[in-house]
């Protein structure tokens, strides 16, 4: 199987986050990038439920304390 090299923008922060929750998991984030991709074109749709934050809107821009 011939591999591509894939490129992301995301926060440092959550980039971080995600890289240490990964690490206790046994994998890298490139592991994690294609299991989530295999799901999503397995399933053919997100593999996890996005919903809108009622809380955070254009008219409403005050993002929550948590996030």
């Amino acid at each position: 199987m011939t591999t591509k090299n894939v490129s992301i923008r995301m926060d440092e922060n959550l980039k971080k986050q995600a890289e240490r929750v990964f690490d206790e998991m046994g994998m890298n984030m490139t592991t994690a990038f294609t299991i989530f991709t295999k799901a999503v074109v397995r399933q053919g749709k997100i593999p996890f439920e996005i919903s809108v934050n009622p809380l955070y809107t254009e008219t409403n821009p005050k993002k929550p304390e948590n996030e």
